[in-house]
């Protein structure tokens, strides 16, 4: 944090400061705690921020001989190199390197300093980039690994051929920064969910995990958080109202995203509140769709009860769910049974006319446009 700000005159948020500090936690031994530093925030709130003071820092203080940052597009990790080394000139640090401190050349991004200090201490630190895919970083071995915009890994192939090359340095870091994903962020989302844990209730935690080599700071909405709620705004904006971030200017978009629903309102809760959004365009809106759960049962409603029966694009899931309005005109839906897997239809043919004989229905509905058009005979 001196170094930032003393040094560099470039200070960090607060924010950022309690991040790096926390991700910075050592073992009673004097070890790093963590290889991995998982931060998720909402864009905008200057995540790349971290990397662009620690490189200097990782240069001049730890002077690790490879540091190696990536991102989905070369343009993007340049960026931030660039800011790094804005930072090494207006502070005076590039009076230590060499005339020739950097290259940007003929597809070659780096700056290094020279093998010894002036006096006499080995050095030899570099900063190189590279794309994120499957040939990222692969003839290094590198010390200090920064991972910008990690959402975008729908695969392990990056994630392999950047994180491996840290295999043999005892004391290397990944620093993994995005902000919320889809269901298509594979990496991200599994990185994730090995590290929280949900109680019945839907809330969200982070167990105590003394033997955990990844540390998360997430900052985020929760799920079901209301667009037009600021303080859900401002806990994944911390930045809100510091730096460019004004709550008004953000409860301005919320206001459109809602009005608009669909993939506008998805967007905003992907990349403003940054919530992890499912399905990018849904027919129902998941926040209001959890607002109506009232825990019950369809005892009472054995009557009157319609099943309807829908099956996956892919033929892997099928479900029968059933319905029937309550006394107070309210409807309840309940799932009856489900089939999962390759043996799906086979299993749903077999199995479907005994559960229909125990709810005995009034009217059973399937979607005979759809996949379900495979049941067309079935049903009748």
């Amino acid at each position: 944090m001196d170094f930032a700000r003393d040094v560099l005159a470039h200070p960090y948020d607060p924010w950022q400061r309690w991040t790096v500090i926390h991700a910075g936690e050592l073992l009673p031994d004097g070890r790093e705690r963590f290889k991995y530093r998982l931060i998720i925030v909402a864009r905008q709130n200057g995540k790349s921020e971290i990397v662009v003071v620690l490189v200097p820092y990782w240069m001049f203080v730890e002077r690790v001989p490879q540091i190696l940052a990536t991102s989905t597009k070369l343009p993007m990790a340049k960026k931030l190199w660039k800011k790094s080394l804005k930072l090494i000139e207006q502070s005076g640090l590039d009076q230590m390197l060499g005339r020739r401190w950097y290259r940007e050349a003929n597809g070659e991004i780096e700056m290094f300093a020279p093998a010894r200090t002036a006096a006499g201490e080995p050095w030899g630190s570099s900063y190189a980039i590279d794309a994120s895919n499957e040939e990222g970083g692969r003839s290094l071995s590198v010390n200090r690994l920064a991972l910008d915009e990690l959402r975008q890994h729908t695969d392990y192939s990056a994630w392999g051929a950047s994180v491996r090359t840290m295999g043999s340095i005892d004391d290397a870091q990944a620093w993994l920064l995005s902000n919320a994903g889809s269901d298509r962020s594979a990496v991200l989302n599994d990185l994730r969910d090995a590290l929280v844990d949900e109680l019945p209730d839907g809330t969200e935690y982070v167990p105590h995990d003394p033997d955990t080599d990844t540390f998360l700071a997430e900052y985020s909405a929760a799920p079901d958080a209301d667009p037009l709620d600021v303080f859900a705004l401002g806990q994944a904006n911390p930045n809100m109202n510091r730096r460019g971030q004004k709550a008004r200017d953000l409860l301005a978009d919320a206001r459109r995203a809602v009005k608009t629903g669909g993939k506008a309102l998805t967007e905003f809760q992907t990349e403003v509140m940054c919530i992890r959004v499912k399905i990018l365009n849904p027919a129902i809106n998941a926040g209001l769709w959890s607002a109506c759960l009232d825990v019950g049962t369809l005892d009472d409603a054995r009557s009157r009860i319609a099943l309807c029966l829908d099956l996956a694009p892919d033929g892997l899931h099928a479900t029968l769910a059933a319905a029937a309005v309550l006394l107070d005109d309210r409807v309840r839906v309940e799932v009856v049974a489900a089939w999962d897997g390759p043996t799906c239809v086979d299993d749903l043919r077999r199995e479907l006319p005994n559960v229909i004989a125990r709810v005995r229905p009034q009217v059973l509905g399937w979607l005979p446009n759809g996949p379900s058009a495979a049941f067309t005979a079935d049903m009748a």
